[in-house]
């Protein structure tokens, strides 16, 4: 498959958003959206803008959680924009064939049943294991230019502190779930924060 322009992106976060809310009959039903983007291939920043724009253009509607990144639903405006298909076409090529964009994040261009974000089959969502994900968080933290140089030093201790507690065949939660909670607090690795808890918590 083609790589997806910004746009497409926006518009086929939204539909899998919708579809995965229909799933589970609306209701103000809250998706992920950063896994909704990893789902479909999409790095951090990028999934990250895009669901900065669906909520600019009031598409969706999030619930802030530690970090700042969104558990969103899907706003009435959002339901009309996916059921007329949006106006790149993406909507209707995700809705003919869904394999063709729902990927491993740690294996590009691999195939994989879509899953529900956000619920009790997060399993089936393709997460990246805690190695790779400690790596984004350093990677992430290395490139965030709102860092102090003597912030961004605390918050790497942290990471080499949760990877000395993964080494370790008893992990001492405590001290897992207090570096989570310091590393939490900056918003450019919220995400991966969040995953790394329900994983390791």
């Amino acid at each position: 498959m083609a790589k997806l322009t910004f746009t497409e992106l926006v518009e086929l976060m939204l539909a899998r958003t919708h579809e995965l809310a229909e799933e589970h009959g609306h209701g103000g039903y809250r998706v992920d959206l950063m896994a909704v983007g990893k789902e479909l291939g999409a790095d951090f920043e990028s999934s990250w803008q895009a669901t900065q724009a669906l909520e600019e253009r009031g598409l969706i509607k999030c619930a802030r959680a530690i970090g700042g990144f969104c558990n969103g639903h899907v706003s009435a405006s959002g339901r009309l924009f996916v059921e007329n298909g949006g106006t790149t076409g993406v909507i209707g090529r995700y809705h003919q064939d869904r394999s063709a964009f729902i990927y491993v994040s740690n294996s590009p261009g691999a195939n994989v049943n879509a899953g529900n974000i956000g619920g009790s089959q997060v399993s089936n969502v393709a997460v990246a294991d805690n190695t790779n994900i400690l790596q984004q968080v350093r990677e992430a933290l290395m490139r965030d230019a709102s860092l102090d140089p003597s912030d961004r030093q605390d918050a790497l201790a942290e990471v080499q502190i949760v990877e000395a507690q993964l080494a370790k065949s008893k992990q001492n939660k405590g001290a897992l779930r207090d570096s989570l909670d310091t590393l939490g607090r900056i918003s450019s690795i919220g995400s991966f924060v969040v995953k790394l808890g329900e994983k390791l918590l």
